[in-house]
């Protein structure tokens, strides 16, 4: 049984997506993130290390009003996210289980 989704204490930042990708460190320790998106058009990710970015043409979608799980690796320290337009806002939770 896979366990529910636990977040880290202080691990969740908010990030301003812009058409410009951008990388935000990630607080918190585990290997998921759970990323609730607070806005009205897709946003897409991708996550590393401070040089990661994000492309429309290949990063992972986000649907508006989405809140999703993913497992990332242990060593990975930012997040990146761009929109094609406008500015959205997402919440990015480190933690533990789905």
């Amino acid at each position: 049984m896979i366990p529910p989704f636990t977040p880290g204490l202080a691990a969740t930042v908010t990030v301003s997506v812009t058409a410009s990708s951008v990388a935000t460190a990630l607080t918190g320790v585990g290997n998921q993130i759970r990323i609730l998106h607070d806005g009205s058009q897709k946003v897409f990710f991708n996550v590393g290390y401070s040089t990661v970015t994000a492309a429309v043409a290949t990063g992972t979608p986000i649907a508006p009003g989405g809140c999703e799980v993913f497992t990332i690796p242990a060593t990975a320290t930012h997040i990146a996210c761009i929109a094609a337009s406008g500015t959205e806002t997402m919440y990015v939770t480190r933690g533990e289980g789905q």
